[in-house]
């Protein structure tokens, strides 16, 4: 008789995580992710040392959304099978949608490292190469990955993007012309073939190109979203409003600096009497303060009208007296209300054309008592001049937009002229970089856009890169000259030297060499022949 041998403590241990990893997989496959990830820690528990069950552990958590428990389960996968690629690859993937790029190219090159002869990998490092800013590197893994794998369209992208974010414009497009021809029913590949185009200033290019995009693929914002850009910089503002509400389903790009989670239905544009809308901002101050002007017009369509605006604007547009009250954006989510609206959706609400901008100046005001405070800090016996020559840092476009305090030389060698720097944040420190310009440093005092209002009361001219300033003197019916980039904001549309949203607005544009100097030069000359008068 055959004595059958008892299992092992081993064996009883590994039949019963196995039995757990099952279960866990099962309620991964219907979507129950925290039922998976209780099974897959009750089997790490019996069975701590397998890199396996971790992963497992991760996949649930990162469903489930946890993803910081899921950084730790794949983190300790890897410590206990360092060549885990898989593991790598999920914390490359979370790290890079948490904007952590540093982070996810460490693992894109451990996975790189770990098969290098596999284009996805070849490809995925050179994305995450661009993502931290580095994209001289990233382009040469890009031509690796199409060298391994020419059917696969993501390594053109990164190319053509590489090319782009380097300045080498012409460059990009011909990456990405290669690539629609060997692709062209990629949609993606012909919006970045259109936003080559748009930055070299090929607007019908860009235009038709972006429309050969939709064609393919309906449903792709980011398309429709820069489409809308091209008509509305072309003064097509009907066509560009219905376009520009992509913007909100282009997730990738569109992050407004509000985060609104309102439950209430958007509105339409109805009346609304006997009801509440929160009308709230959505992008840049600049953005705020042109449409605000919007606000009497919703106003005179119902009953009550909250606006929501950035914390530092509140002070400022309490002038408008259509709105009913105005909250900082910290008190966005605990107003009540019947109904929400985005404040760039209100042009196309109510069908804006040219012919129509609701253009009436100034519709923001600034506090009489500030402006008797300014007064005794700006004497009034020279021509004043306030100067702002650069964005926030933050903005995608502003080392085009941005200028340098230097580029404003000639400015200072005008006779009879007083100089005030109204310049905020880091590019303020040029002014001690320059002591030999002759400008007063007002950026202390400008605490609050009430502040900054009351100095633009008492100066002659403002001269300002397309930054929030600008705004704030045009919606004041400040006398204000503008400087743009060769390709500007599509709301100061083409060619054109005023704005039809500013009437006290003058631009003056660079030229296709995309130099401030001939800019500074006009601006300098108009600025003699303005003393003059």
């Amino acid at each position: 008789m055959q004595i059958k041998a008892r299992p092992s403590q081993h064996q009883i241990l590994m039949e019963e995580a196995s039995r757990l990893v099952d279960q866990g997989c099962d309620h991964l496959e219907k979507g129950l992710y925290l039922q998976a990830a209780d099974k897959f820690r009750q089997a790490i528990n019996l069975r701590p040392d397998i890199a396996e069950l971790y992963f497992n552990l991760g996949q649930a958590l990162t469903k489930a959304g946890s993803v910081s428990e899921a950084i730790i389960a794949y983190q300790k996968a890897i410590e206990l099978k360092a060549d885990f690629a898989r593991a790598h690859h999920e914390l490359a993937v979370i790290y890079g949608q948490l904007g952590r790029h540093q982070k996810a190219l460490t693992h894109c090159q451990r996975i790189a490292e770990l098969a290098t002869a596999n284009p996805v990998a070849i490809g995925n490092l050179a994305t995450a190469l661009r993502l931290a800013g580095r994209p001289q590197e990233a382009i040469k893994y890009a031509r690796k990955a199409i060298e391994l794998k020419p059917d696969w369209a993501d390594p053109y992208i990164t190319l053509g993007l590489c090319e782009g974010e380097m300045n080498r414009l012409e460059a990009a497009v011909a990456v990405f012309q290669s690539a629609v021809e060997r692709f062209p029913n990629h949609g993606k590949l012909w919006t970045n073939l259109g936003a080559a185009l748009n930055r070299l200033g090929r607007y019908e290019e860009a235009l038709q190109t972006y429309t050969r995009a939709v064609s393919i693929d309906g449903g792709l914002a980011i398309a429709h979203w820069n489409r809308s850009t091209i008509l509305l910089l072309q003064g097509q503002l009907a066509e560009g409003w219905q376009e520009y509400g992509w913007r909100k389903n282009a997730q990738d790009m569109w992050k407004p600096m509000a985060t609104h989670n309102h439950t209430e239905p958007l509105w339409d544009g109805r009346p609304f009497l006997g009801k509440t809308l929160l009308v709230h901002y959505e992008q840049g101050i600049g953005d705020t303060i042109q449409f605000v002007r919007y606000v009497p017009i919703v106003k005179a369509l119902g009953g009550s009208v909250i606006l929501e605006v950035h914390e530092g604007l509140v002070g400022l547009l309490g002038c408008i007296k259509d709105a009913d009250l105005i909250i900082p954006s910290a008190k966005g989510g605990a107003v009540k209300a019947d109904m929400h609206v985005f404040l760039l959706d209100l042009p196309g609400i109510f069908n804006t054309t040219l012919q129509n901008i609701p253009a009436e100046v100034p519709y923001i005001q600034a506090d009489p008592v500030l402006v008797c405070q300014w007064r005794a800090r700006i004497p009034q016996d020279r021509f004043n001049i306030g100067l702002a020559w650069a964005g926030s840092p933050r903005h995608k476009n502003d080392k085009n937009r941005s200028c340098q305090l230097s580029d404003l030389r000639p400015i200072f060698q005008i006779p009879g002229v007083r100089v005030f720097g109204l310049q905020k944040g880091p590019a303020r420190g040029q002014i001690g970089a320059h002591p030999d310009l002759p400008i007063i440093d007002l950026g202390n005092l400008l605490t609050d856009w009430s502040q900054t209002a009351a100095a633009l009361a008492n100066l002659d001219l403002l001269i300002s890169v397309d930054t929030a300033p600008l705004h704030l003197a045009g919606a004041m019916a400040r006398p204000v000259w503008g400087l743009l980039a060769f390709v500007p904001d599509w709301r100061w549309m083409l060619d054109r030297p005023d704005s039809p949203w500013y009437p006290t607005l003058r631009l003056f544009r660079q030229g296709p060499d995309r130099q401030w100097r001939p800019v500074i030069e006009q601006v300098a000359a108009a600025l003699k022949q303005e003393i003059g008068r």
